[in-house]
């Protein structure tokens, strides 16, 4: 049982090949107030991906780093979700 969840974990990680390669630090603002975010860049399989997280506390969003409206809708979904509960 202790190899079969170790080998897939690695598969797992191996599956994702991805390395970083560039970090900004900013802040987005939402309803007026200015949350902490990170733009980066990762290489996938070669190919440069940027993506923003937003860190609206307790958790955090990923979304484009262009489309502030998508990371709007994201951090609204998350905070209608969590208020279900």
């Amino acid at each position: 049982m202790r190899r079969t969840l170790a080998l897939v974990c690695l598969l797992g990680v191996t599956a994702c090949d991805q390395t970083l390669t560039n970090q900004t630090e900013s802040t987005f603002l939402y309803r007026g107030e200015q949350l902490r975010a990170v733009t980066y860049t990762v290489q996938r399989n070669g190919q440069p991906v940027q993506l923003r997280n937003i860190n609206v506390r307790p958790f955090s969003i990923t979304c484009s780093p262009t489309d502030d409206a998508q990371c709007t809708a994201k951090i609204r979904s998350e905070l209608n979700t969590r208020r279900k509960f």
